[in-house]
């Protein structure tokens, strides 16, 4: 497992907006070269993304309370490896968000894949989030 933390001044719902939008992730991660969500950001939501170096994979969304919180569900090489992505927005008064996300590693390979990642998550996840928030505040709230 891991997780991370990250503070911004961008406020909540604007973090929310940029955070949720599949079709931004590519722009504000390197990691990720393209990602889909099929209709509506929900509960039992599906897509499908395609990391860096690994195949495309199908994703399922839960746990999605707005603007608070969602859970992204991976599963990589047919159920070999699956990952959890879980993301918590909380609001800093009197203004800005911080943005935590833990990141759980199952299934028979998911241990060795959680290691392989871990220094590259250390490395990039707070320049996403850095960048992600900078497209936040440009975005602005809905």
């Amino acid at each position: 497992m891991w997780e991370g933390t990250f503070q911004t001044d961008t406020p909540m719902e604007a973090v929310w907006e940029e955070y949720t939008d599949a079709s931004c992730w590519h722009i504000w991660t390197k990691d990720i070269k393209w990602a889909t969500l099929e209709g509506p950001l929900r509960d039992g939501a599906e897509g499908r993304v395609k990391y860096t170096g690994v195949p495309a994979s199908p994703y399922r969304l839960s746990g999605v309370d707005r603007p608070h919180s969602f859970v992204i569900r991976l599963r990589i090489l047919g159920g070999m490896v699956k990952v959890s992505f879980d993301h918590a927005l909380i609001a800093r008064h009197p203004e800005g968000t911080t943005i935590h996300e833990r990141i759980g590693f199952g299934g028979p390979l998911g241990w060795l894949f959680g290691l392989l990642q871990r220094r590259r998550i250390e490395r990039n996840w707070p320049k996403a989030m850095a960048q992600m928030a900078e497209r936040a505040a440009e975005r602005g709230s809905p």
